[in-house]
């Protein structure tokens, strides 16, 4: 803990060193914050690339979510995996980060933008799963299964959100910025809270290994939009709004 507190220490001292030429606009020029609220809403709302990644990550944070609050649980308590062990599996995934970071534009310019974000949510729901199949092995399998999967997703988390977030900014005109990354997240993380929710409802239902196993699922459906509209064929994402 104290070590994260460091780095964040860190990370805040980097940040005074980024200089920017952004001024807020003249208090005459603002509206009122529900006039501004509902336009960020009717933006996102109106352009289709937006409206299918806001399914998509909405749809992957739901599942992902799901696993995730009670994974710790159950491979601790169920399977039996050392405390260590997992704290191990954790750390690895920051290697899928930093591959995801390292290689996200060689990817998109090699695949093309829409087939970078279909393969990552592909290769996203795939992890994911993992995680739910890996509490079903042998206890000996269980940690290799764990350090696939928590690489994998983190990978694929990395390299789809550099590529969308790109594509999403670049897409919405200066002074909507902000109007529009606050209505996404509203939702894509707004579900956040749900979905533990349902976790731990579902957990006292039906177990909380199945309760991975629906988790899996619909994570799977997080990439249903990308093969199902033209973005995901596209090798370059619309610059202007549509």
């Amino acid at each position: 803990m104290v070590i994260n507190a460091v780095g964040f220490a860190w990370s805040a001292l980097l940040l005074l060193f980024i200089r920017d030429e952004e001024r807020p606009r003249p208090s005459s020029e603002r509206q009122n914050l529900l006039v501004e609220i509902r336009e960020g809403i009717v933006f996102v709302a109106g352009q289709p690339l937006l409206r299918v990644l806001v399914v998509s990550t909405a749809l992957s944070n739901l599942g992902s979510t799901i696993i995730f609050t009670l994974l710790t649980l159950v491979v601790l308590r169920d399977v039996g995996l050392a405390p260590e062990l997992l704290g191990f599996m954790f750390s690895a995934g920051a290697v899928g980060g930093i591959a995801g970071a390292l290689f996200a534009s060689r990817i998109a310019e090699r695949l093309g933008e829409g087939p970078t974000l279909r393969a990552s949510t592909l290769l996203g729901a795939a992890g994911i799963a993992v995680f739910a199949v890996a509490t079903f092995l042998p206890v000996s399998a269980v940690l290799p299964a764990l350090l696939v999967a928590e690489c994998t997703t983190s990978l694929a988390v990395v390299v789809f959100n550099m590529v969308q977030v790109t594509a999403r900014q670049r897409l919405c005109p200066a002074p909507l910025l902000g109007r529009m990354n606050a209505s996404i997240r509203f939702v894509v993380w707004g579900i956040m809270p749900v979905a533990s929710l349902t976790a731990g409802w579902l957990g006292a239902v039906i177990g909380a290994r199945p309760t991975l196993v629906v988790g899996a699922l619909v994570q799977v459906l997080s990439a249903v939009p990308f093969l199902v509209s033209r973005y995901g064929s596209q090798r370059e994402l619309p610059r202007h709004p549509e």
